[in-house]
């Protein structure tokens, strides 16, 4: 019975086993590695920048003159009530019955 694990693990089809694993291991590891650098990129991005903000950003870097500034802002600002308001009546609106009638029938 001497070595009789050895030559269960290491003798024909134990070989192949323990190389599937370590074929397992580096791939992981390379997958891991590969999709920290693919998004590498996107860790430093901070979402809660609204397009105030990036306004504010582009006016202070000088990309913007200050007319276009006041009107890109005016803008926004329509396009955020008008979507406010869009929302607030969808609020509003009373939900149909499933058993009332379909108008127009």
């Amino acid at each position: 019975m001497t070595g009789y694990y050895w030559n269960d693990w290491y003798s024909g089809w134990g070989y192949i086993l323990w190389f599937g694993m370590i074929f397992l291991l580096f791939s992981s590891l390379g997958n891991w590695g590969y999709t920290y650098q693919a998004h590498s990129r996107y860790r430093d991005f901070d979402a809660r920048k609204d397009a105030f903000d990036l306004l504010t950003e582009r006016y202070a870097k000088g990309d913007l003159t200050r007319e276009e500034f006041v009107r890109m802002k005016e803008e926004i600002s329509a396009a955020l009530r008008i979507r406010t308001d869009v929302q607030t009546s969808k609020q509003r609106a009373p939900a149909q019955s499933m058993n009332a009638p379909i108008k127009g029938t």
